[in-house]
């Protein structure tokens, strides 16, 4: 199932998974049965139209390694949440998009952080919940700032101006437009 999923062959990551789950049932040791659902939930994850079974391996995975690695039980805690909003459940994803935020830089590097930041800020505007959605597009422009991504900042910062319904948070964001493609159009090598 490891190797299927790292050469993306997905179908048989979920096939061999599952079969790994069934036939090892009681004999398998908890990390391995974690290690196994988490597989499951990756492979579900990555296929469409199965989030809703996405959801249900990455809680199970998160519940097993509750105890044993925190840092894989936050990262099934996001992946559930993440496949929420890909159905576009956004409420769930809200739910455990906060139950799992304070523990976000636990499992992930900036630049994933950065992302998970931005995906609870979608979930939050898909709800209805415009000054927390800012909020959290604002948190990932700064830590893409830092990262060197411009791209990305000022996408982050102009969903946030948008949130905010402020013309004056919005010429912000074309002023730091601006003022980035003039300071990278004098870049000397």
């Amino acid at each position: 199932a490891q190797v299927a999923l790292t050469t993306d062959d997905i179908q048989a990551a979920d096939e061999l998974a599952r079969d790994a789950l069934s036939h090892g049932g009681a004999l398998l040791v908890p990390a391995q049965a974690a290690g196994l659902q988490a597989m499951l939930a990756d492979a579900l994850g990555a296929q469409p139209g199965r989030e809703p079974e996405a959801v249900d391996a990455a809680l199970t995975a998160a519940a097993q390694w509750d105890g044993r690695s925190s840092r894989d039980a936050v990262h099934q805690v996001f992946q559930a949440a993440r496949a929420y909003g890909r159905a576009g459940r956004h409420g769930e994803a809200v739910s455990l998009f906060t139950e799992a935020m304070p523990y976000v830089e636990v499992p992930y590097e900036p630049t994933q952080v950065a992302l998970t930041h931005d995906q609870y800020g979608q979930s939050l505007r898909a709800v209805g919940r415009p000054q927390e959605a800012a909020g959290q597009f604002r948190q990932a422009a700064e830590i893409y700032a830092g990262l060197g991504d411009v791209v990305s900042r000022v996408r982050c910062l102009r969903s946030a101006a948008w949130m905010e319904g402020s013309a004056e948070s919005m010429r912000a964001v074309v002023a730091d437009r601006k003022s980035t493609r003039l300071n990278s159009s004098h870049i000397t090598i």
